[in-house]
């Protein structure tokens, strides 16, 4: 078979039209990406899924559910991970109950706030 113009423009235009269609898809799927979230457990004691009694409660309640946190900022050099761990923990229940909120205040920094909510340790939650 020889190549002449029409069929060496052709095959360039089937190209680009690939790699476009392929572009787009792959736009489309990071896009979907965002919409959807899911997770799997795959540890032996399912420690990081909610039990189906956690999902009836909350499924139960009215309203959002608001938990502050009065914690100093994690020190992360220092092995100091307190945020994190409690930011992992309740993403549990806002998968679960979307309209759950966390807030973090520091109570070296607001001790206002701190001293309203009753706190008087470094670490409290308060769920509302």
């Amino acid at each position: 078979m020889k190549i002449n113009r029409n069929l060496r423009l052709q095959l360039l235009l089937q190209n680009w039209l690939f790699v476009v269609i392929f572009l787009v898809l792959v736009v489309m799927l990071g896009y979907l990406a965002t919409l959807y979230r899911s997770a799997v457990d795959i540890t032996q004691a399912n420690r990081n899924l909610l039990t189906q009694g956690s999902i009836n409660v909350l499924n139960q309640m009215k309203g959002p559910i608001h938990v502050t946190v009065y914690a100093t900022n994690d020190d992360a050099n220092n092995g100091d991970t307190f945020r994190k761990g409690v930011v992992d923990f309740v993403a549990r229940y806002q998968r679960a109950k979307k309209d759950t909120f966390l807030k973090f205040i520091n109570p070296s920094e607001e001790p206002k706030l701190a001293q309203d909510a009753g706190v008087k340790v470094d670490g409290e939650i308060v769920v509302e």
